[in-house]
């Protein structure tokens, strides 16, 4: 059985999404803890923070960047076990 290419991308940036928050999460926590951070997944680069979700979403609103930009939030907790969005 052949994977649609749309899945295939589907899936790779999927993967791409875990790799960079497995690979940065402990750094990030430093940096943001207890808050989204919304961040370009192949450059690293943070794009915003902040504690409240509704608000992140509005700051990248406002500067024009949206989540198909390559763009990844997660909630950086200080608790164990988290969840990722």
């Amino acid at each position: 059985m052949t994977v649609p290419p749309v899945i295939e991308a589907v899936f790779a940036h999927a993967n791409r999404l875990t790799r960079f928050w497995d690979e940065n999460y402990e750094q990030l926590l430093v940096r943001y803890p207890d808050q989204f951070v919304a961040a370009h997944v192949d450059t690293g680069e943070v794009i915003a923070a902040n504690p409240d979700l509704v608000m992140l979403m509005y700051d990248l609103r406002d500067r024009g960047i949206e989540l198909r930009d390559n763009i990844g939030i997660e909630y950086i907790s200080t608790r164990a076990g988290a969840a990722q969005l």
